[in-house]
């Protein structure tokens, strides 16, 4: 039964941090308390998330290796549609950092982030707060679907496994 569940869990996790968490930072009113807030929620989301990827990874790959007789591939192919969600923030998060290689600031052009105030503590970009927390959310969102889609190749092998035998 854990099989089963744990892609739900990380389907609820990722579905609401990307429809309902995000969003509601993206509304505080200043950049500074926004990206020390994204930051903590961001590290506990993927901390949480990579845990369950993990457990539903070596669930699936322990059924696998211990089912009797006939192997079931359905297992394997909803442990790669695991392991593909999970790798979702690797990927993507390269994307947008090349991204960034490619379109540098123009020469001689500080940048706002650079500066410190007088108290000691650095500006923070709201535009860059945003656009991170934006990328985290379509990170989510993809994530969401395809802990969904495994959940679904789960259940429809389980089904499988439990149709009788036809001779």
């Amino acid at each position: 039964m854990s099989g089963i569940t744990v892609p739900i869990l990380k389907f609820g996790v990722s579905y609401a941090t990307s429809t309902q968490s995000i969003p509601s930072l993206l509304l505080l009113p200043s950049a500074g308390a926004g990206s020390a807030t994204f930051k903590s929620h961001q590290a506990s989301t993927t901390r949480h998330l990579n845990g369950l990827s993990l457990a539903a990874t070596s669930t699936y790959l322990l059924a696998y290796a211990l089912s009797p007789g006939r192997r079931h591939p359905y297992l394997l192919w909803t442990c790669l549609a695991v392991g593909i969600g999970a790798s979702t923030d690797v990927f993507l998060s390269r994307r947008s950092s090349d991204a960034k290689k490619r379109d540098p600031s123009p020469a001689g052009k500080v940048e706002e982030e650079d500066y410190e105030d007088v108290n000691g503590s650095v500006r923070v970009n709201g535009e860059e707060v945003r656009k991170s927390m934006e990328g985290f959310k379509l990170r989510q969102a993809v994530r969401a679907g395809l802990s969904g889609f495994a959940f679904l190749l789960g259940v429809v092998g389980m089904w499988g496994d439990g149709r009788p035998v036809v001779q």
